[in-house]
């Protein structure tokens, strides 16, 4: 079963896990967001939040150029760091 939403990067469609959730996705990661201050699409306030899927290839790839950041949610005020992918220190 392919999972409700395919990669925002290339279009991939995911299988899904089946767990009886609609966007459970194999071999990609989900994001959700209610928005951010500085977007001019979506800053939502109402209770609704937007769902994304990024397949593994293309966050390798996002890693690879530098593109994603580590934070660490026991510490909100320490600052973010490039990533440097899965056994690299960060995580």
């Amino acid at each position: 079963m392919k999972a409700m939403l395919k990669c925002i990067v290339c279009g991939k469609e995911v299988e899904n896990l089946e767990w009886g959730v609609e966007n459970q996705p194999l071999e990609a990661l989900c994001f959700t967001t209610n928005g951010h201050y500085g977007s001019t699409v979506v800053d939502i306030f109402d209770g609704f939040f937007l769902e994304i899927n990024v397949c593994d290839p293309c966050l390798f790839s996002a890693t690879k150029a530098g593109q994603v950041a580590v934070g660490d949610s026991s510490n909100p005020r320490s600052p973010l760091r490039i990533w440097k992918g899965p056994g690299n220190g960060y995580l």
